[in-house]
């Protein structure tokens, strides 16, 4: 196995563990944050996937995700999709490198800068959260709302064909007398498992819908009907059984919840084949998984990957160095990080270290004097940033001399 140089733009920490190193103590960690000669991860010989590399920080902040994170990143790689690779290597880099950021209006705030991707387990969090709150203004226009969950007979087509047979299927039955008739409008999302005995997926739809009664035999028939009209399940035979499940919404708050979790990560996405997460990954770029209909059509949901927010004016700084500094003993870095939480900041969780007794008298001073514990964060940024260029400025040779031209 061959090993790979990487020439990092800050200092990484390279760990063979999927936890992160316990607190030090002013200890530096068995693995130096300064290394920068990695070996290439390999599964089987013959196979090798790019290093995984995670900063400390990263590793506090996707600890609970971290195996799947590591087998999306090496399933990706694998796939040959060159779209799915740069996706891994976006994977890689989410929140590795937070920024602080003093505003105009004097208060600082630290900024991760998130992937987006749809199966990132953090992002698909944050994406969850703020799909729940639009759901729940959606609901909450309904007079009486319903939440039907229509399913589809397994088939082993592609899964991305059955996502559009399946929409092509519940457009038909909104089309239909028995909807139309009763069914004012609402929201639809759809939810992506897969069968692990058999290995087909099984797409299917959460409707909330603002209506009259509908009875359950009623809506099995027209549904059967619809996906009759997909192409995919054009051979539903009349007498062939389809899930219909419907139910009346109770608390509106915990069913947005529940719709918003699921559409922004599939339940059982750590148990699935490297196969599996590369086809759910193909099949999902770019699309739309839930839509408003009817009445509520126009309404926005943002289910899609949403930009990171845009800086605003202001002094910016890295915070990485930081923190890399007190895992390394840096007595102003431990306190600085040790302080930080007094200023709405959570970087002592990062670095991990006990605050030296010399040093306890210096946090509290900080912890009060929020001005004097900005200046020793740029005073430590600055440090680190002209470190880094005189270390550039040693290992760039000088220009090789050239002779003048003849005229």
């Amino acid at each position: 196995m061959k090993s790979q140089t990487h020439l990092l733009s800050g200092p990484l920490l390279v760990s063979g563990s999927e936890n992160p190193a316990p607190r030090q103590g002013g200890v530096p960690p068995s693995v130096q944050a300064l290394e920068i000669s990695v070996t290439d991860a390999s599964i089987d010989d013959g196979d090798p996937v790019p290093a995984w590399i995670q900063t400390h920080v990263q590793h506090v902040v996707h600890r609970r995700w971290m195996p799947i994170r590591r087998r999306l990143y090496t399933a990706w790689h694998r796939s040959g999709d060159d779209q799915l690779a740069k996706r891994a290597e976006r994977l890689n880099m989410c929140c590795a490198s937070p920024m602080v950021q003093k505003g105009v209006d004097g208060a600082s705030k630290t900024r991760m800068m998130r992937c987006r991707d749809r199966l990132c387990p953090l992002c698909a969090i944050k994406r969850s959260e703020r799909l729940g709150s639009q759901l729940v203004a959606a609901v909450s226009k309904m007079d009486d709302p319903r939440h039907i969950v229509l399913t589809a007979p397994a088939v082993p087509d592609f899964l991305r064909e059955q996502i559009d047979g399946l929409r092509h299927a519940f457009r038909a039955l909104r089309r239909s007398d028995q909807w139309s008739g009763t069914q004012r409008g609402g929201v639809y999302s759809i939810e992506v498992t897969l069968n692990k005995k058999t290995g087909l997926w099984h797409p299917h739809l959460h409707i909330i819908t603002d209506g009259e009664y509908i009875a359950q035999n009623t809506l099995v028939d027209e549904w059967r009907r619809a996906l009759q009209t997909s192409g995919i399940w054009s051979e539903v035979r009349d007498d062939q059984a389809v899930v219909v499940w419907i139910e009346r919404v109770g608390n509106r708050r915990r069913l947005a919840d529940y719709i918003g979790k699921y559409v922004a990560k599939p339940a059982e996405l750590e148990s699935w084949p490297e196969d599996a997460l590369c086809e759910y990954a193909v099949a999902m770029r770019g699309a739309r998984l839930v839509h408003a209909f009817g009445s509520l059509h126009g309404m926005k949901l943002e289910s899609d990957d949403e930009p990171n927010e845009q800086a605003e004016p202001g002094v910016v700084l890295a915070v990485l160095p930081i923190i890399n500094a007190a895992r390394r003993g840096d007595a102003l870095a431990i306190a600085v990080c040790a302080s930080s939480r007094a200023h709405g900041h959570a970087w002592d969780q990062w670095a991990g270290v006990d605050t030296p007794p010399e040093e306890i008298e210096r946090v509290a001073g900080y912890e009060v004097d929020e001005e004097a514990w900005w200046n020793a964060v740029r005073c430590l940024h600055h440090e680190y940033a002209t470190g880094l260029r005189g270390w550039l400025r040693e290992r760039t040779p000088d220009p090789v001399p050239t002779e003048p031209p003849w005229w």
